[in-house]
């Protein structure tokens, strides 16, 4: 099934060198619960840190670790020059250590590949083509090809005509952001639970988007009346989980 993804899973080992040296150049990053980075004073919201490392050839080594120094993803992004594209892999790790997905993306086209595990048992994987859909194959079974959702990843469902009337008919632009020409993408967090119920409505990117937007953009968000589906999990079983969605504010 690798095989078949345009040159993004032959070059796994590309990312995967561990032989290379480190540079000089290294951050720190304080990240909230949506992994987004946030102020250093913002120890309320502190869930985890990044650790960047910048490495010879330009490659990018990421290292999320919990509160407690757990290692939870991995994350490097380098330029295959054999393909010429932009890969990066992301390892994710429970608090155990133990792996539970890798991804291989291919950043110039959107196309992925990602494997699943549940306490390192191999549960299936996933190829993703933009425009055609998602491939599913899961352990022990025949191939699913060219659905719309990926039944790994655990990412509700909404009606997004429903949602983008509403955008259209509530959304405002808040008139102190139009006098300072402020512009940016808030990425909502909406908290789905097991009964497709909207429990908690926050922004994911504070750091990068000004106040009266991302007041602007849960206001809207809470106009919203349409359905949601909750997100589940492996054997099917509904589960409360984070939909991400991004609301664009740009000035003509």
């Amino acid at each position: 099934m690798m095989n078949r993804i345009l040159k993004i899973a032959v070059s796994m080992a590309f990312l995967g060198v561990t032989t290379v040296s480190y540079s000089q150049k290294r951050e720190i990053i304080p990240l909230n619960c949506h992994f987004y980075p946030i102020s250093e004073s913002d120890t309320l919201n502190l869930a985890y840190h990044a650790v960047i490392t910048h490495l010879e050839g330009d490659i990018t080594l990421k290292r999320v670790v919990d509160r407690q120094n757990r290692v939870l993803r991995i994350t490097k992004e380098g330029y295959n020059t054999e393909y010429s594209y932009l890969e990066q892999t992301t390892e994710t790790l429970d608090q155990n250590g133990k792996l539970k997905s890798k991804m291989t993306r291919n950043k110039d086209n959107g196309m992925f590949h990602t494997a699943y595990y549940d306490n390192e048992v191999f549960l299936g994987e996933v190829i993703y083509k933009p425009i055609e859909g998602y491939e599913i194959t899961k352990a022990g079974q025949i191939p699913i090809s060219l659905v719309e959702k990926n039944e790994f990843e655990p990412t509700p469902d909404f009606d997004k005509t429903t949602w983008n009337k509403s955008l259209a008919n509530n959304l405002r632009y808040p008139q102190h952001a139009r006098d300072l020409k402020e512009t940016g993408t808030v990425i909502l967090a909406l908290l789905i639970n097991e009964n497709s119920e909207v429990i908690q409505i926050e922004v994911a990117n504070p750091e990068d988007i000004s106040k009266s937007l991302a007041k602007e953009a849960i206001r809207v968000a809470s106009m919203y009346k349409g359905k949601f589906n909750a997100a589940t999990d492996y054997n099917g079983n509904p589960v409360e989980s984070w939909l991400y969605i991004p609301i664009g504010f740009r000035l003509n």
